[in-house]
């Protein structure tokens, strides 16, 4: 099962590759300001470069703004989950972390 799983990730990742080239053209195009509109989008892109820089500057000066991340990130994607499955996985990881756990213990 695990094998499948790996599987249709490494699917499920080249199969947006198209996508992701489709957007790093865009943005390319955004930033060189060809088409009309282009200043006020390629400024809006610079604006989110900076965004994004400022953030990897917090992360990087204070490890627990990753932290703060990776829960909104987590509490959100959870919301969109139906409670039938939020349980199956509950009850999942506590079989998961006591396998861990005891294997650690026994060693």
């Amino acid at each position: 099962m695990d094998s499948k799983i790996v599987i249709n990730a490494i699917i499920n990742e080249l199969s947006s590759l198209p996508n992701d080239l489709y957007l790093g053209i865009e943005r390319t195009v955004q930033d060189l300001a060809i088409f009309s509109g282009g200043s006020k989008i390629q400024q809006r892109n610079i604006d989110d470069d900076k965004r994004l820089l400022r953030a990897l500057e917090k992360i990087h000066s204070n490890r627990i703004h990753l932290v703060n991340m990776a829960t909104l990130i987590i509490k959100n994607a959870l919301s969109y989950l139906p409670d039938s499955l939020l349980k199956e996985l509950t009850e999942k990881i506590m079989v998961t972390s006591v396998s861990v756990f005891s294997r650690q213990v026994c060693y």
